[in-house]
């Protein structure tokens, strides 16, 4: 997997979004179209769109060192190529050079597919293949990417759960054993309901 290559792309992301503050400038933006400038905690939801993104090598891994360490890592292999993907393609909805913006459909496709995948695998084994819960995280990711791209990038994920491959690959999930990974990587034992009330409230996306 080409995580490392996805954190350097995500630290010049940061870089950027400090030095050219696109990012902040686009939910002013979306604030003073909703009338609700000066009310939104921009700063906040700044951070919320990286520490989302930064989730995407962390699981990634995670997955890849559980595949290993119950013996089908090669089975698994697919599932992480399809989930990375995006990234490395020249096709984004979102050019990757708009800095975290760029960024927040790479993450969303990603994670929206590993959470499906965890939801999949909840059905196999009555329990998910995540200790955390994705959804309302990318729920609101998708509320910020907007319409029509969050529609879009969605049937990316659909087409994806419905190749060949993944079908193989879901029936190869129940070996991974035990959930991963807890407590969460990037917010550690805060609950997104708690994210969610600290820094997006402002944002009435909730």
């Amino acid at each position: 997997m080409q995580t490392q290559a996805m954190r350097r792309t995500i630290a010049a992301a940061a870089t950027q979004e400090q030095q050219t503050h696109q990012l902040a400038s686009g939910l002013e933006g979306l604030a003073r179209r909703q009338g609700r400038l000066g009310q939104v905690n921009i700063p906040g939801t700044v951070d919320f769109v990286r520490q989302y993104i930064e989730h995407v090598p962390v699981l990634l891994e995670a997955t890849e060192t559980a595949a290993r360490q119950a013996g089908v890592l090669q089975q698994i292999t697919p599932l992480l190529d399809a989930a990375e993907h995006y990234w490395f393609t020249s096709q984004d909805v979102i050019p990757d050079h708009l800095g975290l913006a760029g960024l927040s459909d790479d993450a969303y496709l990603t994670l929206s597919l590993i959470q499906a995948i965890s939801a999949l695998h909840a059905q196999q084994t009555g329990r998910p293949l995540l200790s955390l819960d994705l959804t309302e995280a990318n729920r609101i990711a998708r509320w910020l990417i907007g319409e029509p791209v969050a529609t879009q990038l969605d049937l990316i994920v659909a087409q994806a759960l419905q190749g060949p491959l993944i079908q193989q690959v879901l029936a190869m999930l129940p070996a991974l054993g035990s959930t991963l990974p807890t407590p969460d990587p990037i917010w550690g034992n805060a609950s997104i309901d708690e994210i969610v009330n600290t820094r997006l409230a402002a944002m009435g996306v909730v």
